[in-house]
């Protein structure tokens, strides 16, 4: 995952989501997507999270000077 982007692994959430909807999925492969979809979530919150800690960080500056 470490050219993923945030948009790109959403993206793949969705179409992951639409397959499961259309039951689209095998049984076979329903672990696998379910695992992916971990991976996914999990990507995008840590990119979240450090977002948000960077914009605390800017702002705990700009409110110093």
């Amino acid at each position: 995952m470490n050219n993923l982007t945030y948009e790109a692994a959403q993206q793949e959430l969705e179409e992951i989501l639409q397959q499961l909807q259309e039951q689209a999925v095998s049984i076979d492969e329903l672990s696998n997507k379910s695992k992916r979809a971990m991976e996914l979530i999990y990507f995008c919150k840590d990119k979240l999270r450090n977002v948000e800690s960077e914009l605390k960080q800017a702002f705990d500056a700009d409110l110093e000077f």
